[in-house]
């Protein structure tokens, strides 16, 4: 079985998160780290933009103008602000481990050990 690797990087800037999540990715790919959880914050808050996003101008001097920095992310998804909340990645490669090779089935996998995480910690998740 696999060891994993549990990081808990604390706040950081949007690029600084950026950039350790593509390192944790190159070097599980490589074969030269271990599958990764990572827990972090962000300081100071930070939009960040799906893969194929796009941010317009006003949108970003909205954010200049609230010192809110900027990111795109390695993944795909929708835009997402970040100020106080607590975030992960996961870094594995998929068909290894727990997780299938379908990357939907993957996410469920994770989602069901995060709600079993929170339960015990005795708090609600659905």
């Amino acid at each position: 079985m696999t060891s994993w690797r549990l990081l808990d990087t604390g706040a950081r800037g949007g690029s600084e998160n950026m950039a350790i999540d593509e390192a944790l990715f190159t070097g599980v790919i490589s074969g030269y780290s271990p599958p990764t959880l990572r827990f972090f914050t962000w300081e100071p808050a930070c939009l960040s933009l799906g893969f194929r996003q796009q941010a317009g101008v006003r949108l970003l001097a909205a954010c200049r103008r609230h010192q809110v920095e900027v990111v795109c992310r390695p993944t795909g998804g929708l835009a997402a602000l970040h100020g106080e909340d607590l975030c992960y990645s996961v870094t594995t490669r998929l068909g290894e481990g727990p997780f299938p090779a379908a990357l939907q089935q993957a996410n469920l996998k994770i989602n069901q050990a995060l709600r079993a995480g929170l339960r015990l910690l005795g708090l609600p998740a659905e």
